[in-house]
C-alpha cells in the first residue's frame, strides 16, 4: 500500500466513477473534504482506497490485487492511521461485491452485507410552505443560529455548522435547513434539520434528522424539501439520497418528496468488537429469513459479552418465534425489555410475532413496554 499526496489524486479519479456514495468520495479527491488515499502502486495505480474522517471507506479498481488486500487488512487491524479511531468500518466497493475479496480485507471478521436504497433529486415540486404548521419556521442552517441566545440548538447542528466553516475555502459549499419550534416563554428549539454535504461538481449528498419527541409529524419532509429546493436553486444538478433498506422513515420521506429511485447497492461493513460484529451479522441473517443461522450468531455473541445491545434479545425473540418456539420467544422479549427495549408498536407490528398474539404471556409482555414517540 502506498499513500498518495493530494496533488496526485487525479491519477485515480477514473476508478471512482461508479460508487453510489460518489459525492463524498469526489469531495475527498477534489480536496474539499478531509480524507486519505491509498493505492497498490504509486506509479500506475490499479486499486485504490479512499477514506474519510469517519467510518466510511470507498474501495475501487482491480479487486484481485492480493498483496494490496492483505496489506489493507494488516493496516486496518494495526489501527495505524489508515482509518480513524472508530468502532466499525463501512465500505462501498466497485465492483460492488469486490469479487469475494472482502473476506481477505476484513479477516477474521466475515463481511456483513447490507442493502442500501438510493434516490436522486433533480427537481422539487413539493410545496412545503403551504404545509408549515403554526409555530414552526424553517431557516437556513448557518451561523445565525449560534448567535441566538433564545434558541436551543442541538450539539450536532452546532458541530456541523462549525465543520462546514472549517472546510470552506471561501464561501461554505455545504448547507442545510432547520425547523424551529417556538416555545412558551419566548424561547425556541431546533427540532429537525436536513443537510446537503459534500457539494462538488454540481452534486451533493442529503441527510436528515428529527428529534425523537417530534417525529411522525412530517417535519423531516418539510425540512428536507426546503434544503433540496435551495440546493437546486443554487445550481446543483442533482442531490444524492441514500439510506438503509430498513430505514422506513427515510424511505417514506424520499417517496413523499417524489424523489427518483435508482438501483439499490450493497454496503459492506464489520465491527472491531467480535460480539458486536456477531450481533450485527445475526440481524442481517434475520432480515433475510435465515432464522436458524441468526440464532447461532446471537448465542455466540451473548457468550462473548456481559453487556449485549438491548436489541439483540429482540432479534432473538423474532428468530425463536419464526422457528415456532413461543416460550423462548417470550423469554427473549422479556430480556429485551429488561435491557431497555420499549418499542411496543414495532413489536406488535413485527410479522414474526403474529403466531404469539394468542399465546399466554403476549399481552403481559406488551404491557411491560413503553410506547415510543
Amino acid at each position: 500500500m502506498h499513500e498518495l499526496t493530494p496533488d496526485r489524486y487525479g491519477q485515480i479519479r477514473a476508478l471512482f466513477q461508479a460508487p453510489a456514495d460518489q459525492p463524498f468520495c469526489t469531495a475527498v479527491l477534489a480536496g474539499l473534504h478531509p480524507g486519505r488515499v491509498f493505492v497498490d502502486e504509486a506509479s500506475r495505480p490499479r486499486t485504490a482506497l479512499v477514506t474519510r474522517d469517519d467510518p466510511w471507506c470507498f474501495l475501487a479498481g482491480d479487486p484481485d490485487r492480493d498483496a494490496f488486500n492483505r496489506a489493507l487488512n494488516r493496516a486496518i487491524w494495526d489501527r495505524g492511521g489508515v482509518v480513524p479511531d472508530t468502532s466499525m468500518l463501512l465500505f462501498t466497493c466497485h465492483p460492488p461485491d469486490w469479487q469475494g475479496n472482502l473476506a481477505t480485507v476484513f479477516a477474521p471478521r466475515p463481511p456483513i452485507e447490507a442493502c442500501r436504497r438510493r434516490y436522486v433529486c433533480r427537481e422539487m415540486r413539493y410545496d412545503w410552505r403551504s404545509e408549515l404548521p403554526a409555530g414552526l419556521t424553517l431557516q437556513p442552517m448557518d451561523g445565525s443560529l449560534l448567535r441566538r441566545p433564545d434558541l436551543c440548538t442541538p450539539d450536532e447542528v452546532v458541530q456541523t455548522i462549525r465543520r462546514w466553516r472549517s472546510l470552506a475555502t471561501s464561501e461554505p459549499r455545504d448547507f442545510g435547513f432547520v425547523a424551529i419550534q417556538e416555545r412558551s416563554g419566548g424561547t425556541a428549539e431546533v427540532v429537525s434539520w436536513a443537510t446537503v454535504d459534500a457539494v462538488v461538481e454540481g452534486v451533493g449528498d442529503a441527510g436528515l434528522f428529527t428529534q425523537e419527541r417530534y417525529r411522525r409529524r412530517g417535519l423531516a419532509t418539510l425540512t428536507s424539501a426546503a434544503a433540496l429546493e435551495y440546493g437546486l436553486a443554487q445550481g446543483l444538478a442533482e442531490i444524492n439520497w441514500t439510506c438503509a433498506e430498513d430505514n422506513t422513515g427515510s424511505i417514506r420521506t424520499a417517496e413523499k418528496l417524489g424523489l427518483e429511485r435508482l438501483p439499490d447497492y450493497p454496503l459492506y461493513y464489520f465491527v472491531f468488537d467480535e460480539a458486536q460484529h456477531l450481533a450485527h451479522l445475526a440481524y442481517q441473517l434475520l432480515e433475510s429469513g435465515r432464522y436458524g443461522e441468526a440464532i447461532e450468531r446471537i448465542e455466540q455473541a451473548l457468550a462473548l459479552t456481559d453487556d449485549p445491545p438491548y436489541w439483540l434479545y429482540h432479534d432473538a425473540a423474532r428468530a425463536w418465534a419464526a422457528l415456532s418456539e413461543p416460550v423462548r420467544a417470550l423469554e427473549a422479549l422479556n430480556q429485551a425489555i429488561d435491557c431497555g427495549w420499549s418499542d411496543v408498536d414495532g413489536t406488535r407490528a413485527c410479522q414474526e410475532f403474529e403466531p404469539l398474539h394468542q399465546a399466554p404471556g403476549w399481552a403481559a409482555v406488551l404491557r411491560r413496554m413503553k410506547p415510543t414517540g
